[in-house]
């Protein structure tokens, strides 16, 4: 019998956003813990992606998820929790949320909060019924400071009951180039092609920037709902779109700065700014949730308050027409994200987090 502490990692179901490969990679760095074991649960399928579940609670989603819980999911969960004898439920958002309360299970359950809800918490009906699901969560884990005085100042968690731990990523994945790219400077764009990541903005900020007879090229890598929206516009300014691509840190490796352009209420921590400072690589970036966390402003970027067209690009020329300030600031940016955002240093805060809301389970007489 496996006498470590049993943890639970939920999620909705497997895809290559951040959420589930962060699940996938934590549950993954703990695999050898010799205290306590970490498993990965999808609640409905879907193609093996980011996360790679141990479990897989139901089918496809059906009609009773879009209605808001779906009865044959929380059953399941419930029996697995049981069956495996779950020791901490680590909800990762707010869905599993939902199913890890309805599941009613005598474990611990810890909230990872990884993501702003402004727009759904200004709804009366939507903030009451995620403050009566905080109410009955042991912890709050929020992925940067905006999402912990969010948990704290919207949803009413004690900060007693409250803790930060970043988004993170591999270094041994992330890395930079063993020599710095030739050839004219490379901007790099990364995320999702819908309206919070502002990909417009991006591409106005090409405009001004070739408008200014700088020298570059810049690269879009993702795909959404406004990819057709920007086809054309990304042609007129000779921005090329890569679509979402499996080779994201060999790019990296062969850009000169990462650009984000995200709106301020749209983010938890995004993790591209990782992948960004693992890489080597300087960043400037809007005031996005959580870009304040990762970098230092002066020393490994710059994050913009105003967001507009002319000051991004008035910061990306200073980095444009200066490689030595790059190289520094990338080098400064790698030292940083892996003695802070690594997936090793995450790992080491949740096995302490996950100790502390486990023994008080098992000394109610679970062992």
């Amino acid at each position: 019998m496996d006498e470590r502490l049993t943890v639970v990692h939920l999620v909705p179901q497997d895809s290559w956003r951040g959420a589930q490969v962060y699940a996938g990679r934590l549950r993954d760095e703990l695999a050898d813990d010799p205290e306590q074991r970490h498993f990965a649960v999808a609640l409905f399928d879907a193609p093996v992606a980011g996360l790679r579940p141990d479990r897989v609670l139901t089918g496809r989603p059906t009609i009773r998820r879009r209605l808001g819980l779906d009865p044959l999911a929380v059953l399941r969960l419930r029996k697995l929790l049981a069956d495996e004898g779950a020791d901490v439920v680590v909800a990762h958002g707010g869905e599993p949320l939902k199913y890890a309360v309805a599941a009613r299970t005598a474990a611990p359950v810890i909230y990872y909060k990884v993501g702003l809800s402004t727009a759904e918490l200004s709804r009366r009906s939507r903030l009451a019924f995620y403050r009566f699901l905080t109410r009955r969560v042991t912890l709050g884990v929020a992925v940067s400071s905006a999402v912990h005085d969010q948990l704290r100042d919207v949803l009413g968690m004690p900060s007693a009951h409250l803790r930060i731990i970043p988004n993170a990523r591999d270094p041994e994945v992330y890395y930079p180039a063993a020599t710095p790219p030739g050839g004219i400077p490379r901007l790099i764009w990364i995320g999702q092609l819908e309206e919070g990541k502002q990909p417009g903005l991006f591409l106005d900020v090409i405009d001004s920037l070739q408008s200014a007879g700088l020298k570059f090229s810049a690269d879009m890598i993702g795909d959404g709902s406004m990819r057709r929206e920007i086809e054309g516009r990304a042609r007129h300014v000779g921005v090329e779109l890569l679509g979402v691509r499996d080779d994201v840190p060999s790019r990296l490796r062969e850009a000169s700065m990462l650009v984000t352009t995200s709106a301020p209420d749209t983010e938890g921590m995004p993790g591209v700014l990782i992948e960004a400072g693992l890489s080597g690589l300087p960043v400037v970036s809007t005031a996005a949730a959580g870009a304040n966390d990762v970098v230092a402003a002066g020393e490994t970027g710059f994050v913009i308050e105003s967001a507009e067209v002319s000051d991004l690009a008035q910061t990306i020329t200073k980095l444009l027409r200066d490689p030595e300030l790059r190289r520094t600031m990338g080098a400064r940016a790698r030292g940083r994200c892996v003695a802070g955002f690594s997936i090793q240093a995450g790992a080491a805060q949740w096995r302490e987090t996950v100790e502390g809301g486990a023994l008080t389970n098992r000394r109610g007489g679970r062992g």
